[in-house]
Formats: structure tokens, C-alpha cells, sequence
């Protein structure tokens, strides 16, 4: 029934009450539409939908036929198992599903014609969740979602887009009646209020309080605040209009005046320009000011006589004269000879006798002044609204700017999948055949709105072929080679996500080759994803742009494309995921094997240092260096440094500390604040006076420091607990009464409670710590003493052993030959490990941030052997690099924390979005094969 009566209360005829309170149908509109959304009715918004679409019929006979049959099919003859398939699809959590599931109810109910329309909304709506080259949203086609309720707005958005648009276009219905005179119109309204608990004739206070969660978002809304002030002021205005056409009496001259500031602030908001209201002001203010004049001259006239009516009148009628002949651009020539001189001898007259009026015109001009006071205090709110308008419009122009913003990058990623898309190894053939079927209407011949079925035919084989066979074919000439480290540094030296899927057999060979992983499936199988991804997407948009030609299109071409799809879908997602589910993948594997060329090139670099005594250089050990934070008071605990905090400092402290030439300690302190709340005053009988509650919260801070040589503070670091119950006492007297009467201590120690149960869980936060960084100069001072202690041991016979790892060098003993052989053969398997991060990583679509990108791919990121090659070529101390500080280690261990915190939510790759994509495009079509049957 609720879609019966959703249906039926968005065709309802409107009231006069409700066309001439357009806030009442505002509001009415939004609580229809918020108890749609509430409900997530997907059978009702796609009959809305479809109701919407007859909206443009030539006839109301037509629209009318289609409003019957869905309401007859819907509502009356159909069976309790219809009508229960259609209830089982509302309230779904994945809007996708639930049209699906609705389509697939509701369609064999209806007439083939209405049934193929629906399909085609329905079809309109899942394009809006499954975007080509966007992002899935949570809880969308199986993506899993947080929380139970997480994401709603961004899940739902563009069911609430969708379903505004079949309401706005539904509106205009509201004066038709609906089919059938055996339904009377107040049976009908009487059904709708028993239904959804208002309507249209419903005042705005009534429909709000049947959805509460829409008044505080009404109310804020500045548009509804724009009109009810608009409103306002029409009532103002026609409250003055009445006043002035009800009176019996002529209009006095502060009504003229009232009337000309009406006019003119109207013509203001309607947008005319200022210089135009102004002359419109000044005109209305000159003549009604002038007329006056007149009547007070003639009326003198005709009773006092010519001397003392000329001596009544005012010098302001020349100045009044001369601003009306401004206004109509006169010059004094125009007026003529005659009346210049002629008013020349009355300001001379006039003037002779201004000083004895003065005294009279200033009073007039006090009270004309009070009159426009109380003008200009009515309609001051006209100006306001015109300032909110103009707010309102600069908002809706920013949101504009933003949404073309968003349109430009959407066109860029557009024309950047067009370039990979012809980058693919696509042959030239079949370019032509993308823009002659995709492109049809900007690139055939007229008429561009048709395409015959059988060109239409050959575009889907031409695809299907492409993207179930070519795509397949296009892996083969890979498949044979090697996976050495010459041959993969070769093969993965292009980056670009075309080569990478290309490659896609070679990396899955060299993850169960090197790595001993088969998730990958040894490149068996499978297809090029970009090529069949380009194919699919172009077989489904052949679908989306020609529905009529889509109703005779069989399933079967969308379910070979989803077979392929599938076996790329689980290669790629090996990646990220191995098969028992445990996140990391290859990715993991690739990680480990570079951590182990790492371990292997550090203990190598030790035995020479030993072997040239250079040991002596590592003082401390780099593992226990300012991991623990010490308290600065006596008898606390000894604290593992946040992450954050151990991340922060400089790694030139770092290596000035296992040189011994700084010994930095973070040192910690604890703070306490009191919050104290008086509540729950109470009287305990007559005789024992009043009585209340203390409460008294307590939130702990906690500062950390970074001190070197002399208890110099280089960083400093704070962050905050949470606010916790300290102590509960019940006081005697009133609140101002410090009279303990009982005291519950929750937290005795407030600063213990903290360090034990709220600081592990910001040991490893990101955002709990904020941080003041050490100062540039630290390091630059540091790097100096650091350079002077390293030439102090540098070795020759040492800087040669190195040397010989980035090319042959004479003159090397078998030890230091070994050890150069072996420190190359562990750089190497760093090199090979770190191209194939990158290259998974890329193919994964894995999101990657600056970090990230240069821990990957940049000059300082893992290091490999052309890092250490310029190391060595620059002059520095390689032995600094690769074993005083553990550098290839600690970069090793950032990326692995970054890539677990990017695993936690498994990427979206476009292979995924497209097999999402395939899956509904084949339900849809079975459904389109079962209403062409």
C-alpha cells in the first residue's frame, strides 16, 4: 500500500490554499520525498519514475492510461505472491539490488510498452550508482560497508537525486484528475490521509509534525528562509494596497510617498539596475512633492489672493522643477525663454521670503522625516531580503563553480581512459569501430537519433569478440619471458598501466617463480584487463545509449564478457588478497623478499665495517635510540614513544645519537584539569534544608619534549585524554554551599587511570598527538658534526669495495671481491623487489599518497642499487646508508605500515567496477527477454 499511496498523493489536484502558501508545498514535496528515502521505496520512486516520463505525453488520456495501468497492476488485481515480491524488495540496503529486485517484480505486471519504460528507469538509476572509471561507493554491489549505518548520504545520494527528479517532474500533475469516475475525489484524499498521515491542504505545522526530521533542515534552509521573507513583505504590501484602496479619502501626500519607496525597492529586487530605481525615486519623490506644492498654490489663490499665496509658497519648487526636468534630460534652453524668466521672478520673490518660512518648513521637515523613519523601519526587511538573495545566489553560483569543477575532472579522466583506452594495442580497425559505434551521433549521418539493428548487431559482436577473445589472444606473445632480474627490469622499465596489463602473465609467473606464490595462478588463463575492459565498457554503453535496440539483445555475449571478467577479477585481486582471505597478497611477499635483500646487504655491510674497523662508528645501537619516553616526576612509568612522535624526529638526531655525538631523551609530564558541574538541588522535607550533587570530571594532557646535550627542547609534542568521572560528592545546602556531606571517588588518580588505560590506545594514532617540529637549522648543524666524524674514520680500502658494487673494480682481496658480490647480489634483489612493487601496485589501482609515491617510485625511496650508485658517486659515506643508520630497513617498514593501512579497505579497480556492471546489465536484459516474450 505504500506505493499505492505514494503514487497517489503526487497526483492529487492542489488545493487553493496550498497553490497560494507555496511554502506549504515546499515542505508537503519534502515530506513526501523524505518518507520515500526513509523507507528506501524502490518500487514507488521507479513508479514515480515512470509516471514522470508520461509527464510529456500529447494527450492527458495518455498519461492518464499510464497512471491506470499502474495503479490497477499495483494496487487491485494482482496477487498476494506479486504484491509480496514487490514489498520484499523495499528497505534493501544496496540501492542497486533493490531496483534490480523491483524491475524484476514489477515489470511482468505490467503492459510490455509501461514494463520496457520501466526497465529503462530502472536502468537510468543503477548507471547512477555503476559510473565508469568511479569508485563504488560502501554498501553499493557488495562492497562491504563499516558500520551498519555508515555512508548513508554518499550510499543514497543518487537514489535522493533520482527520486527528486521524478518528483519535480510528478508536480506537474498535481491538477489532473485521476482516471476513473468511480473514484470521487474526497474518497480519494480521505485514503491518502489514512495512508501517509497528511496532505497537500495540510498546514506546514501539521505535515512537519508527521516528519520531524525534516523541520530542522526546512526551517535552516535559506531558500524556505527567502520566501517566507518574501512572503512577509507581499503581506505588507497588500496590507498597504488594501489600506490605501478601502479609504474614501484622496491619497495624502505620505501615502504618495510610500507608494514611490514600494516602487522603487520592487523594481530593486526585480533586478533593474540602480541607476533606473534611483531616477524611479527621484521622480516619484519630485512630482508627489511638486503636486503638493500645486494644490496648497491653488487653494491659496482662489481664498488669500495672488501675494500671500506666492509668499506660502516654498524655494523647494525649483529645486522639485528642476529634478523633474533632470529626470527627463531637459536642459534650461528647452524649457523655453518665457518660463525662465518667468521662474527666475519667482525664486526672487521666493526667495525674499524664505527666511520668514524657514522656521514653518523646518517643522514640516521634521515630521516628513518621522514619516520616513517608520517607511524606511517597515520596509527595511525588503533590503535584508535582497542581501539574502544575493547570498543566496553567490551560493548557488559556488555550488555551480564546484560542480564544473568536478565536470572538468571527470571529462579529464574521461579523455585520459580515451588515451589509454587507444594506447590498449588496439589495431586501427578496431579504433574506427569505437567511434562509429560509439560516437554515432556526432559522427554518422543523419538521422542521428537511430541506428538500425543491424549496425547495431555488428557493434556488439565487433565488442564481444574484442573483449572475449582478442583480450585473451593479447596475453600470449608474454607468456615465455624469463623471470630473471635483467629480463623483469627490461619488461616493467614502462610503468604505464597499458604495458602493466600487458605484462599482467609475466608477473603472475614471477609471483609463483620467485616468491613461491599461487594466488596468481601462474598467468594461466585470464585476459589483457584493459583491452576487455574497454571492450565491456563499450558493449554496455551500446546498451544504455540504444534500449529500444537493447530489448532483443540475448544475455549470452554479457555472460562470456563476465566469465573473462571474473578470471582477470581474481588475478588482480591476488594481489591485494591472498586466497585463504588475509590482506597483503603478493604485495606481502614482494615486501618480505625486499626486507630480506635488506637484512642480507645490512649484515654484509657490518662485516666490513668490522673488517675495517669501522665499527666504532656505531656507538649505539640504532634499535634502542628514543623508542621510550622517560617521566619527567618521580614514580611514574617509563612509556613506548608514540609512532608519530618516533616518526617525527629528524633522521640526522637519529644518526648523531648512534654516533654518540647527541644523546636525545624524550621526556614526558602529565597535566590534570578539573571540570565542576552543581546539579540535582533538591530539598530533603522542611526541616532538613536543601541538598545537591558536585560532580567533578577530570581530563588528563599529556606533553612530551625532545631534548639533546644540555636538556636543550628541539620538538615538542601534546595530546589530550578523554574527560572521565573523578568524584561524585553530595553536598548540604544550596550551590553556592561547600558543606560535604558524602564523598564517592571514582578515579583517585586521574593521571595513573590515564597512563594505564587511555594512552596504548594513542600510542599508534595519527591524530591525537599534535606536533612541534624541530627547526631547520637543527639539522643543518647536525649534518656538519656528522660529516667531520665520518672523515675522521673514512677508509679507503672500504670506499673501494663499494665502489666495485656499482661497476668491476682491479685490485680487490677474494674477502672484500666476496663481499662485493654479495652486497650487489642483495641490491639487485632489493631493485627487482622494489620495480615489482610498483608495478602491482599500479596494476591493483591500489590508492597511493605522496608518501607512498616516494617510498615507490621516488629518488628517495627503498633504496636500490642506482640509489647507492649515486651515493657513491657523490662522495658521501655509503656505510652511513646502508648500515650506520638501517636505512633500506626503515624504509622497508614505513611502506609496510602504509600498505597495511591501505589494505584495510581492499581498492576498487575498474575490472570490478565493470564485472558490477555486467552483472546488473545481464538481470536487465532478462528481464527485457521475458517482456519481449
Amino acid at each position: 500500500m505504500a506505493l499505492v499511496a505514494t503514487v497517489l498523493i503526487l497526483m492529487l489536484p492542489v488545493s487553493a490554499a496550498g497553490q497560494d502558501d507555496p511554502l506549504s508545498g515546499v515542505v508537503w514535496t519534502a515530506a513526501a520525498l523524505e518518507q520515500l528515502l526513509s523507507e528506501r521505496d524502490y518500487p514507488a520512486i521507479l513508479a514515480l519514475a515512470l509516471v514522470n516520463r508520461s509527464a510529456d505525453a500529447p494527450d492527458q488520456a495518455t498519461w492518464a492510461a499510464t497512471a491506470g495501468s499502474l495503479l490497477s497492476v499495483l494496487g487491485g488485481p494482482a496477487s498476494a505472491g506479486d504484491l509480496a515480491r514487490v514489498d520484499r524488495c523495499r528497505g534493501l540496503d544496496d540501492p542497486v539490488e533493490g531496483t534490480l529486485c523491483s524491475l524484476e517484480a514489477m515489470a511482468p505486471l505490467l503492459p510490455s510498452g509501461l514494463g520496457r519504460e520501466l526497465t529503462d528507469e530502472g536502468a537510468r538509476l543503477i548507471s547512477l550508482y555503476l559510473r565508469p572509471g568511479e569508485p563504488i561507493p560502501a554498501g553499493i554491489a557488495g562492497i562491504p560497508v563499516d558500520a551498519p549505518f555508515g555512508g548513508e548520504s554518499r550510499r543514497f545520494s543518487p537514489l535522493q537525486a533520482f527520486a527528486e527528479q521524478a518528483i519535480e517532474g510528478t508536480l506537474r500533475l498535481q491538477g489532473w484528475n485521476l482516471p476513473g469516475e468511480e473514484t470521487a475525489n474526497g474518497e480519494l484524499s480521505a485514503l491518502v490521509a489514512g495512508l501517509m498521515g497528511f496532505t497537500p491542504d495540510d498546514a506546514v505545522s501539521d505535515i512537519l509534525a508527521q516528519a520531524p526530521r525534516l523541520e530542522a533542515l526546512v526551517r535552516a534552509h535559506p531558500a524556505v528562509a527567502s520566501l517566507q521573507s518574501s512572503q512577509a513583505t507581499i503581506r505588507e504590501y497588500r496590507s498597504f494596497l488594501t489600506s490605501v484602496t478601502d479609504s474614501d479619502a484622496a491619497f495624502d501626500w505620505a501615502t504618495q510617498r510610500s507608494f514611490v519607496y514600494l516602487a522603487s525597492r520592487t523594481a530593486s529586487l526585480a533586478g533593474i539596475e540602480t541607476g533606473v530605481t534611483d531616477r524611479i525615486r527621484a521622480l516619484g519623490n519630485a512630482a508627489t512633492d511638486l503636486r503638493q506644492e500645486g494644490y496648497a498654490f491653488r487653494a491659496n489663490l482662489g481664498e488669500l489672493g495672488q501675494q500671500v499665496a506666492l509668499a506660502a509658497l516654498s524655494g523647494n519648487v525649483f529645486t522639485l522643477a528642476s529634478g523633474v526636468a533632470s529626470f527627463f534630460q531637459l536642459t534650461p534652453g528647452a524649457m523655453g525663454p518665457s518660463a525662465t524668466v518667468e521662474i527666475r521672478a519667482l525664486r526672487d520673490m521666493v526667495d525674499s521670503l524664505r527666511d520668514e518660512m524657514a522656521e514653518g518648513f523646518e517643522g514640516i521637515d521634521l515630521r516628513f522625516d518621522e514619516v520616513m523613519a517608520e517607511l524606511d523601519q517597515g520596509f527595511g526587511r525588503m533590503e535584508v531580503l535582497v542581501a539574502r538573495n544575493h547570498q543566496e545566489v553567490v551560493g548557488e553560483l559556488t555550488s555551480l563553480g564546484n560542480r564544473m569543477d568536478q565536470l572538468s575532472g571527470q571529462i579529464d579522466r574521461l579523455d585520459q581512459n580515451l588515451v589509454t583506452y587507444m594506447q590498449a594495442g588496439f589495431d586501427r580497425e578496431f579504433s574506427r569501430t569505437l567511434i562509429r559505434c560509439l560516437e554515432h551521433r556526432e559522427r554518422h549521418l543523419p538521422p542521428f537519433d537511430r541506428l538500425e539493428f543491424g549496425p547495431f548487431s555488428e557493434c556488439l559482436t565487433d565488442f564481444r569478440a574484442r573483449g572475449a577473445r582478442d583480450a585473451r589472444d593479447a596475453l600470449l606473445t608474454d607468456r615465455t619471458t624469463p623471470v630473471d632480474d635483467r629480463s623483469l627490469m627490461q619488461a616493467l622499465a614502462d610503468t604505464s598501466q597499458t604495458n602493466l596489463a600487458f605484462r599482467l602473465p609475466l608477473l603472475a609467473r614471477a609471483a609463483e617463480q620467485r616468491l613461491g606464490y599461487a594466488g596468481m595462478a601462474g598467468g594461466r588463463g585470464g585476459a589483457n584487463p584493459v583491452e576487455w575492459t574497454v571492450a565491456t565498457q563499450a558493449y554496455l554503453a551500446m546498451l544504455t545509449e540504444w534500449p529500444e535496440n537493447a530489448a532483443g539483445v540475448s544475455p549470452g555475449d554479457l555472460e562470456a564478457l563476465l566469465a573473462t571478467g571474473t578470471e582477470i577479477q581474481r588475478t588482480l585481486n591476488a594481489i591485494t588478497v591472498d586466497p585463504s582471505g588475509t590482506p597483503g597478497g603478493v604485495l606481502q611477499r614482494v615486501l618480505d623478499e625486499y626486507q630480506a635483500g635488506a637484512a642480507a646487504l645490512s649484515d654484509e655491510a657490518e662485516t666490513l665495517a668490522q673488517r675495517y674497523q669501522q665499527e666504532q662508528l656505531r656507538r649505539v645501537d640504532p634499535q634502542t635510540l628514543m623508542n621510550r619516553m622517560v617521566p619527567e616526576a618521580p614514580g611514574r612509568p617509563t612509556l613506548a614513544a608514540p609512532t608519530l612522535v618516533s616518526g617525527s624526529i629528524p633522521q640526522e638526531l637519529r644518526t648523531a645519537a648512534v654516533l654518540a655525538l647527541e644523546e636525545p631523551t624524550l621526556v614526558y609530564r602529565t597535566v590534570a584539569t578539573d571540570s565542576i558541574t552543581r546539579e540535582n538541588v533538591r530539598r530533603r522535607w522542611i526541616l532538613f534544608g536543601k541538598r545537591h550533587d558536585r560532580v567533578t570530571h577530570t581530563r588528563v594532557h599529556i606533553q612530551a619534549e625532545l631534548r639533546i646535550t644540555g636538556d636543550e627542547v628541539v620538538a615538542r609534542y601534546r595530546a589530550q585524554g578523554p574527560m572521565v568521572l573523578r568524584r561524585f560528592e553530595e553536598m548540604a545546602g544550596d550551590v553556592d554551599s561547600d558543606r560535604v556531606r558524602s564523598v564517592d571517588e571514582r578515579v583517585p588518580d586521574p593521571e595513573a587511570h590515564f597512563l594505564e588505560h587511555s594512552y596504548p590506545a594513542m600510542v599508534n594514532s595519527v591524530v591525537a598527538w599534535q606536533i612541534t617540529p624541530a627547526p631547520a637549522s637543527l639539522r643543518s648543524r647536525l649534518e656538519g658534526r656528522i660529516e667531520e666524524e665520518l672523515r675522521r674514520y673514512e677508509s679507503a680500502s672500504l670506499n673501494r669495495v663499494f665502489s666495485s658494487v656499482c661497476q668491476d673494480a682491479a685490485e680487490l682481496t677474494d674477502a672484500d671481491r666476496a663481499s662485493a658480490l654479495r652486497m650487489r647480489y642483495a641490491l639487485e634483489r632489493m631493485t627487482t623487489a622494489r620495480t615489482l612493487l610498483g608495478a602491482y601496485a599500479r596494476l591493483a589501482q591500489i590508492p597511493i599518497d605522496p608518501e607512498m609515491d616516494v617510498l615507490l617510485y621516488g629518488d628517495d625511496g627503498l633504496l636500490d642499487r642506482p640509489a647507492l650508485c649515486r651515493v657513491v658517486a657523490a662522495g658521501e659515506s655509503p656505510l652511513r646508508v646502508v648500515w650506520l643508520e638501517r636505512e633500506p630497513m626503515e624504509r622497508a617498514l614505513a611502506l609496510s605500515a602504509l600498505l597495511d593501512e591501505t589494505l584495510e579497505e581492499i581498492p576498487t579497480t575498474m575490472v570490478d567496477e565493470t564485472v558490477q556492471q555486467l552483472r546488473a546489465a545481464i538481470r536487465l536484459q532478462r528481464v527485457r527477454g521475458q517482456l519481449a516474450n
